[in-house]
């Protein structure tokens, strides 16, 4: 996977002019702004960064607990196919010793 591509796909959504492409072209975007203008956009952008940090943490909680119920489900599954497995291991073994015995 691309190095960064979370962090674009948050922040396309977010806040776009803060995508790692864009961020090079801040400064000839924004050259003759004024110091008020200016000072708009960095908290613009401040609340981005901070969603971004919320987004990321929400990601980062609900993604774990998601992971450990596919975990949870996949063991079970094991387990399910090995008792299965073991039946049909015990059946055949009771069926060659009853042929065996006939």
């Amino acid at each position: 996977m691309k190095e960064g591509w979370l962090y674009d796909a948050i922040m396309e959504v977010l806040e776009p002019e803060l995508m790692s492409q864009s961020i090079e072209t801040l400064d000839g975007t924004y050259r003759s702004e004024s110091a008020e203008a200016h000072t708009e956009r960095m908290a613009r952008y401040d609340r981005a960064f901070a969603t971004f940090d919320d987004v990321l943490t929400s990601l980062g909680a609900d993604m774990i607990e998601k992971t450990r119920a596919q975990g949870r489900g996949k063991k079970a599954a094991v387990r399910k196919q090995e008792e299965k497995e073991r039946g049909a291991s015990l059946t055949k073994l009771e069926q060659d010793l009853d042929s065996s015995l006939s």
